[in-house]
């Protein structure tokens, strides 16, 4: 699937969560911070930090972490580091 029609359909997901069931935004938020166009992780990352989620998606942010850090752009390897940051400020709670 294209990742601009991805990004639109978590997008239109979020921005209608109260219409959706604990698991399918559950898995909506995993598939997003799993995908591999960082945009759309991007989107899912932000819902789940502006929305205190982060305990419950440990496993999918630490993927993540890993990925960003791994890439040759200085802001994604910066934004991988905030994300390790996160999750051991988390985990210390």
């Amino acid at each position: 699937m294209d990742p601009l029609v991805r990004q639109t359909a978590l997008e239109v997901l979020l921005s209608h969560q109260k219409d959706l069931s604990d698991t399918q935004l559950k898995e909506a938020l995993r598939l997003g911070l799993a995908d591999p166009d960082f945009p759309i992780a991007e989107i899912a990352l932000k819902f789940v930090l502006k929305n205190k989620l982060v305990a419950h998606y440990l496993g999918e942010l630490k993927i993540l972490a890993s990925r960003l850090t791994s890439k040759d752009d200085p802001y994604l390897k910066q934004l991988g580091q905030r994300v390790e940051k996160i999750i051991k400020l988390s985990s210390k709670v």
